[in-house]
């Protein structure tokens, strides 16, 4: 939570864009249907970020979608929302309904492709780390109605008394299916100390993680206890995680990196393709990538482009005919079995520029200090955007015991492998995602994951191909 700055500025603008997270009632958790109790009618121009996370209706009755929870958009294709409000829901079933008062009608139908989960989310105590990362395929149009929301800055503190605004659907005076219950209402509470909250729900149940904010004498309440999200640097260490992480690199030919592929997402019936991730070829009708790149995609949405250095023109495209992600990926460990294979619908003829990568032999060790390379179409710095033509970079392997260090011993497991300078300057970056880590021509890392790009401290993270294939030869027969 840190501690209330009793001295602090007025941040009221920024204790705005607090999340509603934690339901409690009485210590515990109570339903998800958030409710704003002694609030008053808002609009959506007036919180042009709040968004409806919603569930498809099992029932398959109207409305086809069921508002979940709240949530925040962040950016183009981002939101922010409580971890619990996913919990283990696919995200090929949830939508987001943006720029509209009624979590109903009007705005835009947004779907989501892929959820984070903050890794320490209940690791040791409930509701710890209650945040998560949502990314949708059709990105936010900007308007009066739609708005990503200003994020506070890394440990930045709240003044006890401050009034925080609160924003949902919902009242707990009206029934379900009472047309007023889907309309946006609003309330302002007071920040509570750290102090005060932990008297009232217990030391050991309130963390650093977590805002209080409330009413003493009752009366106005989010049904809810605000998490404080992380600042804005984290949240973009995460969005990076997801999008892959070349910085500090050089120009490569294809005849460099035969293997390298780029996975592409077909839109308007295959008319327009759009990078979305690396690959490497490991036989003709086989290309491997990350887990992370494929969740949720149709095989028919799917293109690879093979045979050229340039990731829009040249080489040979093949269709996705099927996507098998590994069973156990995600579990364990965030991004834990981070691999999935591609079969095409027509193997590739073989060429100079297009062979097949040979495989690290299962349990192979790569040993620490040793060189490896990775080429991909990433962006060159932090939040910059991809290039055009490959580049490449050599980065040396990290022991698994620094990379723990760095990260957090539950989040480096066992199927992973890190390379990069602690001292930053070089590694992979956004759009790399998926490509190959290879030593001696040997692939040995599949792009993975990891904080930021070239972050002193914190490698690259790569799937180790020698944990993982045992499951890559029973599939592709590789």
């Amino acid at each position: 939570m840190g501690h209330c700055n009793p001295k602090g500025t007025n941040m009221e603008k920024q204790v705005i864009f607090l999340l509603l997270t934690t339901s409690f009632a009485c210590g515990k958790a109570s339903t998800l249907d958030d409710r704003i109790i002694g609030g008053t009618n808002a609009t959506i121009e007036e919180f042009p970020y709040q968004a409806s996370l919603q569930v498809r209706n099992a029932s398959g009755e109207a409305p086809l979608y069921k508002h979940l929870c709240g949530a925040a958009v962040i950016g183009r294709n981002w939101l922010v929302s409580a971890a619990h409000c996913i919990q283990s829901r696919y995200a090929s079933k949830l939508v987001v309904r943006a720029g509209t008062t009624n979590r109903y009608e009007g705005g835009s139908l947004h779907h989501v492709v892929n959820v984070i989960k903050h890794p320490d989310y209940d690791v040791e105590i409930d509701y710890d780390c209650d945040i998560s990362l949502l990314k949708v395929k059709e990105p936010f149009v900007y308007s009066t109605r739609i708005q990503p929301i200003l994020l506070p800055e890394a440990d930045s503190d709240v003044a006890c008394g401050t009034l925080a605004t609160v924003a949902g659907w919902g009242n707990s005076e009206l029934q379900e299916g009472d047309a007023a219950r889907d309309r946006l209402r609003q309330v302002s509470v007071p920040v509570v100390s750290e102090a005060e909250c932990r008297a009232v729900y217990g030391e050991d149940f309130v963390t650093d993680n977590m805002l209080c904010a409330g009413c003493e004498w009752g009366g106005k309440d989010a049904c809810l206890v605000p998490a404080r999200t992380p600042g804005a640097e984290e949240h973009e260490d995460l969005i990076r995680e997801l999008d892959g992480r070349i910085v500090g690199g050089t120009p490569a030919t294809i005849e460099e990196y035969p293997y390298h592929v780029s996975l592409q997402v077909s839109y308007l019936g295959g008319a327009l393709l759009s990078h979305l991730c690396g690959g490497s070829l490991i036989a003709e009708s086989w290309v491997l990538t990350a887990a992370h790149c494929t969740v949720n995609y149709a095989p028919s949405s799917l293109a690879v482009r093979a045979g050229t250095a340039s990731r829009y023109t040249g080489g040979v495209l093949r269709r996705a005919a099927a996507i098998l992600e590994h069973p156990r990926y995600g579990v364990g460990a965030t991004y834990n079995n981070d691999v999935s294979l591609i079969r095409v619908d027509s193997p590739f003829q073989l060429a100079p520029g297009i062979q097949p990568a040979r495989l690290a032999e299962e349990g192979a060790v790569i040993a620490e200090g040793s060189y490896t390379s990775v080429a991909g179409w990433g962006a060159t710095a932090s939040g910059a955007p991809g290039v055009d033509d490959l580049l490449h970079v050599q980065v040396p392997v990290v022991s698994r015991e620094v990379c723990r260090a760095s990260y957090g011993a539950r989040a480096i497991s066992d199927s992973m492998l890190c390379a990069g300078y602690l001292s930053g300057d070089k590694d992979s970056c956004q759009g790399d995602s998926g490509g190959g880590l290879t030593q001696d021509g040997v692939l040995v890392g599949v792009v993975s994951w990891g904080r930021g790009c070239a972050l002193p401290g914190y490698p690259g993270v790569y799937a180790r191909v020698a944990a993982l294939r045992g499951w890559l030869t029973r599939v592709s027969g590789v």
